[in-house]
């Protein structure tokens, strides 16, 4: 599971077994001194290593359910805030809100995330239940 996600650290840096710490010294000390090959090559400094990271990700990761349904929840936000945004639109409650545009957005994640009907209405649920929060 994320570090951070399990609350172990706030930062992935303060993470003892974090990669984060080798490529912005660029000593590989857990990780293949080929990574950091790669990194320098695809990356001019660590800010923009960690700009490139900290984008929302649409990505998920086999892991432990848990942690695969968080990832989840996030890829579907990341989804929906860049909807609203292309759209226009105030904030992404006005998708949540909008029947027609709920369901294009149902569809999409379904699609995007390569999920089944029960498990993208169950995601909704989730990423909904997130923006009322808010």
């Amino acid at each position: 599971m994320n570090p951070v996600n399990a609350n172990l650290v706030k930062y992935p840096l303060n993470y003892i077994y974090s990669s984060l710490k080798e490529y912005e010294t660029e000593k590989s000390r857990i990780i293949h001194p080929k990574a950091i090959k790669i990194y320098k090559e695809k990356f001019s400094d660590f800010e923009e290593y960690l700009d490139f990271h900290n984008k929302g990700q649409k990505q998920v990761f086999i892991d432990i359910p848990e942690d695969v349904e968080i990832q989840l929840v996030k890829a579907a936000l990341t989804i929906l805030k860049q909807e609203a945004h292309l759209r226009g639109l105030e904030g992404p409650y006005e998708i949540i809100e909008d029947m027609k545009m709920r369901e294009q957005y149902k569809d999409q994640i379904q699609k995007e995330l390569k999920l089944t009907k029960a498990k993208t209405e169950r995601l909704y649920r989730n990423v909904k239940s997130c923006i009322i929060k808010k």
